[in-house]
């Protein structure tokens, strides 16, 4: 969301009015959500009539959703994450 990584359980997300908090960074509208996965599912969720993109459609809140086949989201940058590990076989 506008250059920061949302990670579940671990970032933090508030919303104030126009302005959202995340990662303990404050943004102001327009809001620029990137997200990995198939284009034709993810496009599906967001034009879905029971989607919450709909919900804000219908109060005449603008969304925009494109495609690309090639996306570059940065690394977390919040705590807690210095290095991954796998699993040994």
């Amino acid at each position: 969301i506008n250059g920061q990584r949302y990670i579940v359980n671990r970032s933090q997300l508030y919303c104030n009015g126009p302005t959202i908090r995340i990662n303990n960074q404050w943004f102001a509208q327009p809001f620029i959500i990137q997200a990995i996965g198939s284009r034709r599912e993810l496009l599906a969720a967001i034009n879905s009539n029971t989607s919450y993109a709909f919900g804000l459609k219908t109060r005449g809140i603008f969304i925009e959703a494109n495609t690309s086949l090639s996306l570059n989201i940065p690394a977390y940058s919040g705590e807690g994450y210095q290095y991954l590990e796998t699993e040994a076989p």
